[in-house]
């Protein structure tokens, strides 16, 4: 996987007239790859956001009635999320 940084490198060394060879290592990559990555958008820009879950959410079952009124009843922001599992483990 490519990073910003690399891509980065890799376009300043062509604009300092780096042939593709010499940038694409100093970038710390392929020339095959740096050919991709010469012009557009850098890889974090590609990236599409993911809009699936990627395991169940434990707290499902308690979040609406064990958490939130613990939530709701701390008016002054007090009240700690390791508090709040603490007292979950209890309940359990």
């Amino acid at each position: 996987m490519v990073s910003d940084r690399q891509v980065r490198v890799l376009r300043k060394k062509r604009m300092e007239g780096k042939t593709l060879e010499a940038a694409a290592a100093a970038a710390g990559m392929s020339e095959r790859t740096a050919r991709t990555w010469q012009r557009g958008p850098l890889p974090s820009e590609t990236k599409q956001a993911r809009t699936w879950r990627t395991r169940p959410d434990p707290f499902a079952e308690v979040w609406t009635t064990e958490v939130e009124p613990l939530l709701v009843a701390d008016k002054k922001g007090e009240l700690e999320a390791k508090t709040i599992f603490e007292d979950l483990v209890r309940r359990m």
